[in-house]
């Protein structure tokens, strides 16, 4: 019940914010997810780093909250989610062609006149539950409708319609077609995207940090949603679950950049070190989902006291 609820407030309030541009107009936005395999170890490296990020985080709010009274500056409405659990498949993920470097090679130009907009893209893709599950699966890595059938325990019959929607939407890709027999199938692969810098940021286009963000948004959004119908967080005393609305001045927006860039750093040393642990004794290790987001609010109206609202770091 209550991953639900802050799973259903953090997304509404990065969709709003979606909607209203407030992502492509930050420089400084944060949208950032993975998917990374970790041992024992490297859970309980995780669960640390992000506990200790977001008490850096509420003590960036604090001063910012002194330096406002004593200026008398109103501030700036930010939203920060903070998401780490285990993954509701444990399959471990495949190199994908748009995991590494900036993609140059997306079409920014516009989607089909159906979906209109790619904000109205990723509200229509959260409205049915296999559309969750198909952009999961894709996670893992490219796949024909016959495999997500299997994967995902669906009919391939009435499947083949939701794909068709999300590829419609462009929010999934037709990777390739191959031939089986005397028929040809499509293989299917999600959109997904890297860590951007805030160097890579300054470089796009308004439109396309606008389309980044929301597939970004899109596969947080997948993901968590699918892991809490799998259980995966009331079963894991360490999940990490927290968003907050907090006030900012210019002093306080850069410190929360550089902090949620400094700790995404620190959880990819984390990966890498977990991966170096597993391959040395062979261990398969397990999946996790880790997500920052950290982005101007839509509605700037004052943030709730300083405590924290809405945030469970123990689910």
């Amino acid at each position: 019940m209550t991953s639900a609820l802050i799973l259903q407030a953090s997304l509404a309030e990065a969709l709003a914010s979606l909607w209203a541009g407030e992502f492509a107009g930050d420089l400084r936005a944060m949208v950032a997810w993975n998917r990374i395999v970790l041992d024992e170890k490297g859970r309980m490296d995780l669960a640390d780093e992000q506990a200790r990020s977001w008490s850096r985080i509420e003590d960036i709010h604090c001063e910012a909250t002194n330096r406002r009274a004593k200026s008398d500056e109103p501030g700036i409405t930010y939203v920060i989610t903070s998401l780490g659990y285990e993954r509701g498949r444990n399959a471990a993920p495949d190199p994908q062609p748009l995991e590494a470097g900036l993609c140059q090679k997306m079409d920014f130009g516009g989607l089909p006149d159906r979906a209109q907009s790619i904000e109205k893209a990723i509200s229509h893709s959260m409205r049915h539950r296999l559309h969750i599950e198909i952009q999961a699966a894709l996670h893992e890595g490219p796949a024909t409708a016959t495999q997500l059938a299997r994967i995902v325990r669906h009919p391939l019959t009435s499947l083949i319609y939701h794909i068709d929607e999300l590829v419609g939407d462009g929010l999934v890709d037709i990777a390739y077609t191959q031939s089986v027999g005397s028929i040809e199938q499509n293989v299917y692969r999600a959109i997904r995207l890297p860590y951007f810098s805030d160097e890579d940021w300054e470089k796009m286009t308004a439109q396309e940090r606008q389309v980044t963000s929301a597939l970004v948004v899109h596969s947080v959004a997948a993901e968590a949603l699918a892991a809490l119908w799998a259980g995966k967080f009331h079963s894991d005393l360490r999940a990490m679950l927290a968003w907050n609305r907090i006030a900012l001045d210019q002093t306080g927006r850069a410190d929360l950049a550089d902090e949620q860039a400094r700790s995404w750093q620190r959880i990819e040393e984390i990966e890498n070190e977990a991966r170096a642990r597993l391959a040395e004794s062979d261990e398969a290790g397990r999946v996790y989902v880790v997500s920052s987001l950290g982005y101007k609010r839509s509605r700037n109206a004052a943030p709730p006291p300083l405590h924290s609202e809405g945030i469970s770091t123990r689910v």
